[in-house]
């Protein structure tokens, strides 16, 4: 095929990666506009709130999410030192890592394919599939998988030039960029294997047998390197790769879902279809998943003499696929890690996205193999394209898919930035600001605020601390706020059982010299208590119940005292009556005390 062509060279190839440099900042800038609406997710708070909490040292080495994960763990870091955090930040550092990704997928597609206009179909994909969006479901899910990314991509260009110089500074950036990959996500630990594959069944001839004697003769060293990548990884994943000794039972969940989101996510459509997740069913168009389908078998048609028999990049894209599912199924990854927050989906899209352009375009040097250090690129384009269906229709279904996945995308995002959680977190920073000092009743999230990625432990007080720097959760205070459902401040009331008619008129349960019992309705049960009073001075007043003993400030007049026995992740006290008593029984200043009542915090309806 003689002079310039879409899927031969560029008449301007400096404009072709212009043009790709441009793509990838549009792609940025539109990915800024929807995270930076957004906020952190339940499984966000949990990480962050860790930050706070504890010493980085101490938590390098603790899981994230079941995944060891140290990167994260620094980033949340960096997010949560701030008063109060900034989700800027951390939406800069999602938006750096998927940059760094598209550009790697720009360099990859350059060093495999050359400076030709095809790539950049290639990187219109990557940048408008739906499973580069996992970053709106969970940040501290989504910077390691978008870095993972990043490193396959790096690995895959690195390792083409390397074989097509024989450079050995290629060989070590491949090395680091497996090795990064590795440490950021267990499904990288293919991608040393898939290089390998790639040096045997793309970039040299012969027999198979031959090229594998010649890959270990003349690449021993790359040969060493990756392999010990490759145990070293699986050293490091191992409570992940533990199922393999029978630690864990294997399931075949993940998988399947890794299957329907490069099915459909790539294609245009979105990765997930999870009932568990209103937010992420939302962004399901269905007209996408038709597209998609007629889209890949036109592709598969209109690619590079089909007929005649491309035979091993097609082999080599199934192996990759069915090695990504299979790891999954060994680790036991549940369906809804991948449903849910895109886990293994980034890795794995990098990995289809360049064997499918070995399937569509013929590679460099792929018809002679490595080239000599010194000797200038050639570009080998194989046969012209078979016309087994009309080329229009093809254009017609690959902008089709492409649309597809940019609105699948933005609907995904859209959800996201309408789901209440997100509200709700901003309509509390946004009270906390209007006090000099909040003192918060501790209490479970609402059920529905992040689903199922919300991990145990996370409260309101775990949210409050990370979104305002004046909140406090005293054990007692005369008045406490609570977070409704809307995350208005609003007055705290206890709910539950409360005592008995004192026997003293106009007093109640007069409190002078000597301890007081105050009998309880049978069956009550809670992690509150509020005390309604009058005391004729300022004073102490020591409550005993349950086995538990708190010492109180009362104040003079009509007041109330709420007390909390128990923290919102311990067990509720049970009893059967209150002991109060004055601390310093001296003098006439009695407590007559009109009502006790124990139970759960809950929001009273009256703003304060």
């Amino acid at each position: 095929m003689s002079g310039p062509s879409f899927f031969s060279s560029a008449a301007s190839p400096r404009g072709v990666v212009r043009l790709g440099l441009l793509l990838v900042a549009a792609h940025v800038a539109l990915r800024a506009q929807g995270l930076l609406a957004l906020g952190p997710s339940g499984a966000d708070l949990g990480l962050l709130a860790d930050a706070r909490t504890h010493p980085l040292r101490s938590l390098l080495g603790t899981p994230v999410d079941g995944r060891l994960d140290p990167l994260t763990r620094a980033a949340a870091e960096l997010v949560a030192s701030g008063e109060p955090l900034s989700w800027t930040t951390a939406a800069v550092l999602v938006l750096g890592a998927q940059a760094l990704a598209t550009l790697a997928c720009l360099g990859a597609l350059v060093a495999c394919f050359g400076r030709r206009p095809a790539v950049l179909v290639l990187l219109a994909l990557h940048v408008t599939a739906a499973t580069t969006w996992p970053a709106a479901a969970t940040w501290s899910v989504a910077l390691p998988q978008l870095l993972a990314q990043a490193a396959t991509y790096a690995a895959l260009g690195c390792w083409v030039l390397h074989l097509r110089t024989g450079r050995r500074r290629w060989l070590g950036a491949t090395v680091v960029a497996c090795l990064l990959g590795a440490l950021l996500a267990v499904e990288a630990l293919l991608v040393p294997l898939l290089l390998l594959a790639l040096a045997v069944g793309i970039h040299d001839q012969g027999r198979p047998s031959a090229r594998l004697r010649r890959l270990v003769r003349e690449r021993a060293l790359a040969l060493g390197l990756l392999v010990a990548v490759v145990g070293g990884g699986a050293v490091l994943h191992h409570a992940e790769l533990a199922s393999l000794a029978g630690a864990t039972s294997p399931s075949a969940g993940g998988a399947l879902a890794l299957l329907r989101g490069l099915a459909l996510g790539w294609w245009g459509g979105p990765w997930v279809f999870s009932p568990a997740d209103p937010v992420v069913t939302a962004a399901v168009p269905t007209l996408v998943a038709g597209v998609a389908v007629v889209a890949i078998v036109a592709l598969a048609l209109l690619s590079r003499d089909v007929r005649a028999g491309v035979r091993v990049p097609w082999l080599l894209l199934l192996a990759w696929v069915a090695a990504s599912c299979g790891l999954l199924v060994l680790t036991g990854t549940p369906a809804a890690a991948v449903e849910q927050r895109g886990v293994a989906l980034p890795v794995a899209a990098a990995g289809v996205l360049v064997l499918l352009g070995h399937v569509a375009l013929a590679p460099l040097d792929a018809v002679e193999g490595s080239r000599r250090r010194g000797d200038a690129p050639r570009l080998e384009v194989g046969q012209p394209l078979s016309v087994v269906v009309p080329p229009v229709l093809a254009v017609v279904a690959l902008v089709a898919v492409l649309a597809g996945g940019l609105l699948s995308g933005r609907a995904y995002v859209a959800e996201r930035a309408a789901d209440p959680a997100v509200a709700f977190a901003r309509t509390a920073a946004d009270d906390a600001a209007t006090y000099a000092v909040v003192d918060l009743a501790d209490a479970p999230l609402p059920a529905w605020f992040g689903g199922t990625r919300t991990p145990p432990g996370v409260t309101t007080g775990t949210l409050m601390h990370l979104v305002a720097t004046n909140v406090r959760e005293p054990t007692s205070a005369p008045r406490l706020l609570v977070l409704d459902t809307e995350g208005r401040l609003v007055t705290a009331t206890v709910d539950g059982r409360g005592s008995w008619v004192g026997p003293e008129p106009g007093c109640g349960w007069n409190v002078v010299d000597e301890p007081v019992r105050v009998p309880l309705e049978n069956g009550a049960r809670g992690r509150w208590l509020v005390v309604s009073y009058l005391s004729g001075a300022n004073q102490e007043l020591r409550i005993d119940v349950g086995g538990v003993s708190r010492v109180v400030d009362v104040r003079a007049g009509l007041h109330q005292v709420h007390v909390q026995l128990a923290g919102s992740d311990e067990a509720p006290v049970g009893a059967r009556g209150v002991v109060l008593e004055r601390v310093s029984p001296e003098g006439d200043d009695a407590v007559c005390v009109d009502n006790v009542r124990l139970g759960e915090v809950v929001p009273s309806g009256f703003l304060p």
